[in-house]
């Protein structure tokens, strides 16, 4: 047993418990550490995590054969543990795999293998046959389902001198076969290059919200575009963060504006959607985690909001994810160093539309390394979290998965 999970019950004993969230035990996804092994959970959007009528699926990176691969395991309904380790990409190396749900215990998932982005279908214990979607150098993937058969992914391709967000429209098919419908640009680049996307779609399908790091002027901004035909195509590019904070830019060299990376974005059922994204407007302290909304009526964010509490200001935030349902549930978390190791760092949006002081997550903080998280809620409100874990940050890594219910009453 190693000694993170030892650190999870006495996180319990020094209070956790009196928490809104009340977690259960990590369970070890990758299997051990290992001497020389690293993983990386780090799909586009954070979509490293999934579930599809009571399975969990989590995919995730590493070298445990000499070349960086794409795995999959699944935990069945009710399991204790993670079942069999399933290599989803070939003998090319593998950056950044991502997966989602698309019910019936079936599950889609992508990622890059040598400049093209492939994906396949997951049930049981079998695997699909891949499917290159993307047409030129490809990279970061992040999927969508609208819970119906139907999958949105999107990308960035290498189009002439820059990059730019690619997107396709995909349905499971028969024998686990994934059927092409459609492909597009989200939007062009004309100046600078537009990389790592996010994508969530409504729970209807109709609506599906793209968004992305754009670099035309010069430093990163996060854009966004709607569909509101399905995924089909999508509407003119506009900014989600504020790109020039309080009014005024910040200069950084030949740079104007905040700063601003990595979006994640999560549909709040057919209500609306909620964007997370590493901030860089208070430039002294780092990253800051951030925030905003968008209602289903006409899909524009809003007010961009901080989701850190005091006294994780002072410090950088790193990887930020969202969850969200269509109960008004909407949970983020990161890893940051506050209490002097990386942890995982719980906030979430409470009744008042205000963010709740943060929470060390019992099973992801205390001694040690935790970071990358992933996170994802299920329509029972449960939260599934799947992290990185290591003794310290040069030291091999393996993944960890730890559960968490809100007490009834708390918000």
């Amino acid at each position: 047993m190693s000694k993170f999970f030892v650190t999870w019950g006495l996180l319990l004993s020094m209070g956790a418990q009196a928490a809104p969230w009340v977690f259960d035990k990590p369970i070890a996804v990758s299997g051990a550490a290992q001497e020389g092994v690293y993983t990386h959970l780090e799909a586009a959007g954070r979509k490293s995590i999934a579930v599809s009528d009571g399975w969990v699926a989590v995919s995730w990176e590493d070298n445990r054969d000499g070349l960086s691969r794409a795995y999959v395991a699944k935990k069945a309904p009710s399991a204790a543990t993670f079942g069999n380790i399933l290599q989803l990409s070939g003998k090319g190396e593998v950056t950044e795999p991502a997966i989602i749900g698309i019910g019936g215990g079936q599950f889609v998932a992508g990622w890059e293998e040598e400049g093209h982005v492939m994906v396949r279908m997951i049930a049981s214990s079998a695997l699909g046959e891949p499917l290159q979607i993307s047409s030129a150098e490809a990279a970061q993937l992040s999927l969508a389902t609208d819970r119906a058969g139907g999958i949105i992914a999107v990308w960035s391709e290498h189009a002439g001198k820059y990059w730019q967000i690619r997107h396709a429209r995909l349905q499971a098919g028969n024998r686990l076969r994934l059927k092409l419908l459609s492909q597009g640009d989200v939007a062009t680049a004309e100046k600078g290059d537009q990389a790592y996307p996010a994508v969530a779609v409504l729970e209807g399908g109709q609506y599906v919200v793209a968004g992305w790091e754009d670099r035309s002027k010069g430093n990163t901004r996060i854009l966004y575009a709607v569909s509101r035909d399905a995924g089909k195509q999508f509407g003119s590019p506009q900014e989600l963060n504020e790109y020039k904070w309080r009014g005024e830019g910040h200069a950084y060299g030949n740079n104007t504006g905040t700063g601003a990376m990595r979006v994640a974005l999560a549909a709040m059922g057919e209500t609306g959607m909620v964007a997370v994204w590493a901030d860089k407007r208070d430039f002294e302290s780092g990253y800051d985690v951030y925030a905003a909304l968008a209602d289903a009526k006409n899909l524009k964010f809003g007010n961009n909001e901080k989701v850190q509490d005091e006294f994780g200001n002072n410090i950088a935030q790193w990887h930020p994810a969202i969850a969200a349902d269509g109960n008004g549930h909407i949970v983020s978390v990161w890893d940051d160093d506050r209490d002097g190791t990386p942890d995982l760092w719980l906030a979430w949006r409470k009744a008042d539309g205000s963010w709740a002081e943060n929470l060390a997550v019992p099973g992801a903080s205390g001694a040690g390394v935790q970071s990358d998280p992933a996170i994802v809620l299920d329509d029972g409100g449960n939260l599934h979290l799947a992290f990185v874990e290591k003794v310290s940050l040069n030291s091999p890594s393996h993944v960890i998965y730890v559960s968490g219910k809100l007490q009834a009453g708390s918000k």
